[in-house]
């Protein structure tokens, strides 16, 4: 039989068995369930048109590049080893380094005041999209921007300057932000591939955790006087780069921190001061060429420490403290909980935004994909007798459950071993007792 040109134009959608599909009406409307996942990008909520093609078996890195369209967050190992694919989570969190744990009613809660927001760098290529669910999502596209602010304005105009303003020159700030200005400045990136990756990590290093959106809190204020050099190999130990052999890597980065300087005499790209090497006499790296014919020269040709020291003073010429409070500054408020002093009114639609997505958070979470073989089926449930609900309904049925936190194992058994998990329940941080490990005069909290 031959399909007229009509049906042959006609779009056919393949819809694949899962039985939890039948279900959803039961979690919707006796439950309490959602499904639709809340995730915020670069400071904008996501459209439900997009968070709703969401998948239980679909990564953070495969929503932002075909979803999205957001492609400056690379794929590379696939696998959470070469770090092309990092990005920033931020979340607000009720637990506060002051004030222990807020506890709240069973469905998430509300009355915060005491939390604070945290960030954290994730692989995207095992990171699940909708464990992004109530978490603001910075890639390497919301850190700075390439298109010049002020172009054309004179310096009266440009408020926000480094300089202040009123200098009456022009200003054309390209506005990268200062982890972007360095690398590009010290010629951190050649390929390019790795380099979306390396900016984020070190970007997450210099997020300081803010309470309920501090504005104008400096960098020195947010991290406790300020990154340290000793804190960028944790940070930069899972990010590749062949081409660059990381030293202008690590001085665009060492360039970023407050004690960038403590080894005062160290002279050379080797590490090691030229005029005290023990290998002086052999050495043919041009800085000891140099040195030796010149040998009253007062330091040895410019060499990395020297490289750096020019450099930040450049830095701060260029940007103004308020670019270290960018990842507070951009977060959501939807996702901070109403506050005592915070009255929500039908008046004001920011703050009918604000309580309707906070409502929506307290309810647990259900997606159940038919769009794809073996698509699965995603919940989130926000206390721990919806927890244990799941695991009394489903643990013995077929294909059972399983539990997902990071990912990092279940990512690879999917995606390289071919493991199929037709349920997968992601319990919400707001489960205290699964989570929360802290500390108070007395006791360890476990």
């Amino acid at each position: 039989m031959v399909a007229s040109k009509a049906q042959a134009k006609k779009a056919v959608t393949l819809a694949y068995e899962n039985e939890d599909v039948e279900k959803i009406n039961v979690f919707v409307n006796q439950k309490g369930y959602r499904t639709t996942p809340i995730i915020y990008l670069n400071g904008e909520a996501i459209p439900t048109s997009l968070t709703s093609q969401a998948r239980p078996n679909q990564t953070l890195l495969n929503f932002l590049r075909t979803v999205c369209g957001l492609t400056g967050t690379k794929l590379g190992c696939g696998e959470g080893g070469c770090g092309a694919c990092t990005v920033l989570i931020s979340k607000y969190s009720k637990y506060s380094k002051d004030a222990g744990i807020d506890e709240s009613e069973c469905n998430g809660g509300g009355g915060g005041g005491n939390g604070r927001i945290v960030h954290m760098t994730v692989n995207a290529c095992l990171f699940p999209v909708l464990a992004a669910d109530g978490c603001h999502v910075t890639t390497v596209e919301g850190v700075g921007s390439w298109r010049s602010k002020y172009e054309g304005l004179t310096c009266e105009g440009a408020e926000t300057a480094a300089c202040g303003g009123g200098c009456g020159e022009e200003k054309k700030e390209d506005y990268l932000h200062p982890v972007q200005r360095a690398m590009v400045d010290i010629h951190g990136s050649q390929c390019g591939f790795c380099t979306p990756g390396i900016i984020m990590a070190l970007y997450g290093l210099f997020a300081p955790e803010g309470k309920l959106l501090e504005s104008g809190q400096s960098r020195v204020e947010g991290v406790g006087g300020g990154p340290k050099v000793s804190h960028l190999e944790e940070h930069l130990d899972g990010n590749l780069c062949r081409c660059t052999g990381y030293r202008p890597i690590w001085d665009a980065a060492k360039s970023l921190c407050v004690d960038a300087f403590d080894d005062e005499g160290v002279r050379g790209p080797c590490g090691t001061p030229c005029r005290e090497c023990p290998e002086r006499d052999t050495c043919e790296m041009d800085c000891n060429v140099k040195d030796k014919t010149n040998v009253n020269a007062g330091i040895c040709c410019s060499s990395s420490s020297d490289k750096i020291r020019d450099y930040q003073k450049v830095l701060q010429s260029k940007h103004s403290e308020t670019w270290w409070n960018q990842p507070n500054d951009m977060f959501p408020k939807e996702l901070i909980p109403h506050r005592k002093n915070n009255v929500v009114n039908g008046d004001s639609g920011i703050d009918s935004i604000h309580a309707q997505t906070q409502e929506q958070l307290k309810k647990p979470l259900m997606i159940a994909d038919s769009s794809i073989h073996c698509g699965g089926t995603w919940f989130q449930p926000v206390c721990l007798e919806e927890l244990l609900d799941l695991f009394r309904e489903f643990a013995n049925d077929s294909g059972g459950i399983k539990m997902v936190v990071g990912n990092t194992e279940v990512g690879i058994e999917t995606k390289f071993k071919h493991a199929v998990y037709p349920r997968m329940i992601h319990p919400s941080e707001s489960i205290h007792s699964l989570y929360d490990i802290f500390s108070t005069e007395s006791n360890f909290h476990i």
